[in-house]
């Protein structure tokens, strides 16, 4: 069995705020290392011989503790200039897990976001970091199996990939503030979600995210018109409206490279 799990931190229990240098960086960290070391642990009682590849997602990819980890994981760490939440996903895998946050704009839901778009729309439906991750995945005939985080973003993956197996984890209350289970619970619910994603899946009971039909329509809007002015840079990107850029692929996986290209691109706007 070959599992990838992508690790961002905004849905890890007793997180509430992004990791600040000097304040509580070290703290966030430790948390989001254990949730995954409970989720790794989980899929080597499943199957001790299991390929384990995680990509440490978060911010400068720089969060997870990798002695902490079982020796069989295989960490992908990153510079931030080609961070990449789904880098090196590929067939061989026989599914994947998202440890993420429901889409910027969702009432309630903590630390909700997009990187830094305002909307992500594939043919005319909005996503969130999970949906264009799953797509993604589905390209290469992924099934998305197990998500945890707070109760917005679960309620988000099970639209987005009613299959899924799931673990609420922590309650959002408004952005900077959510209702935590105790850490040492998280990591039971997260470590039984993953036994019973890993018994789900051999048993055909998750399938990978169903995917729009070509050609596919990548919609990005931005905060203002210097972002989109830069997202523009790349080529065959065009222009919607000042905050609205379109990219037109046969298949996901170049409308996905788009997304990440664009993101790059906006952030060397002049503020």
């Amino acid at each position: 069995m070959k599992i990838y799990i992508s690790s961002d931190q905004e849905g890890v229990s007793g997180i509430a705020t992004r990791s600040r240098d000097g304040v509580d960086q070290a703290e966030n960290k430790r948390l989001q290392t254990e949730e995954i070391v409970a989720c790794c642990n989980a899929i080597l009682e499943v199957d001790p011989d299991a390929e384990i590849v995680v990509n440490d997602s978060h911010g400068k990819g720089l969060n997870l503790d990798f002695e902490a980890l079982p020796e069989r994981v295989e960490l992908i760490r990153q510079s931030p200039e080609i961070l990449d939440q789904m880098y090196g996903i590929d067939e061989s895998y026989d599914g994947f897990m998202f440890y993420a946050h429901a889409m910027r704009g969702t009432l309630g839901a903590l630390l909700s976001h997009v990187w830094e778009v305002q909307d992500l729309i594939v043919n005319g439906k909005r996503l969130g970091e999970a949906g264009i991750a799953s797509y993604v995945a589905s390209y290469y005939s992924v099934p998305f199996i197990f998500a945890a985080g707070d109760d917005f973003y679960v309620e988000e993956v099970q639209e987005l990939s009613p299959t899924t197996e799931t673990a609420v984890v922590k309650y959002g209350m408004g952005r900077y503030v959510a209702r935590n289970l105790h850490p040492k619970l998280a990591r039971k619910l997260i470590a039984e979600g993953t036994k019973n994603a890993l018994r789900r899946l051999k048993a055909g009971e998750i399938i990978p995210v169903e995917l729009p039909d070509p050609p596919i329509r990548l919609e990005m809007r931005y905060s203002d018109t210097g972002a989109a002015d830069a997202a523009c840079m790349m080529p065959g990107v065009e222009r919607v409206d000042g905050r609205t850029t379109l990219f037109v692929s046969d298949n996901v996986k170049d409308a996905y490279k788009a997304f990440y290209a664009q993101t790059r691109l906006q952030r060397t706007r002049l503020l």
